[in-house]
């Protein structure tokens, strides 16, 4: 399975459309959104672009997100599932996504041994690291950052790409 990876769009709707788009391009099954996601319009036009396709999204709320009803509340029925953090299983992978503002939920994740794999933002930087057995990977920010991306995962060959977005 391939998953797209995308992160810190911060509302800019431009920015997100390219980043969904490429990740589209991708052939993604999968769309996960590590957090910070700024508006409700994001969310919209993920449903919009996956939900024809049936390609599940996963989004997370980072710190700028708490508050937000909108963005907390958005419908399920959309094939849009949003929460604080996600524990979930993808073609045989358990798979955390979290923003890494919640230090405390990202290390119950790596440190319970529930999960091969946790998907993050925050940092704004591309990030593949191993913690405690746990493969930790940030695909980047779409918005604010000198170079925006996002990332694809493969399940079946564990392979990360990079994939910086052409904002001209």
């Amino acid at each position: 399975m391939k998953i797209g990876l995308l992160s810190d769009t911060h509302g800019h709707l431009a920015r997100s459309h390219a980043a969904i788009q490429c990740l589209l391009e991708q052939g993604v099954e999968c769309l996960i959104h590590c957090g910070d996601i700024g508006s409700e319009q994001i969310l919209i036009e993920l449903a919009a672009d996956c939900h024809a396709d049936r390609i599940p999204v996963y989004a997370v709320t980072g710190n700028v997100d708490l508050h937000r009803a909108d963005i907390i509340d958005f419908p399920e029925s959309t094939g849009v599932h949003v929460a604080r953090a996600h524990t979930i299983r993808l073609a045989g992978k358990r798979v955390g996504i979290v923003h890494g503002d919640d230090g405390q939920a990202m290390r119950e994740m790596i440190d319970s041994g529930t999960c091969d794999l946790v998907f993050t933002g925050h940092t704004h930087r591309v990030s593949d690291e191993q913690v405690r057995g746990v493969r930790v990977i940030n695909p980047g920010a779409v918005y604010p950052a000198a170079q925006a991306t996002v990332a694809t995962f493969n399940t079946e060959t564990d392979t990360l790409g990079i994939h910086p977005l052409d904002l001209r």
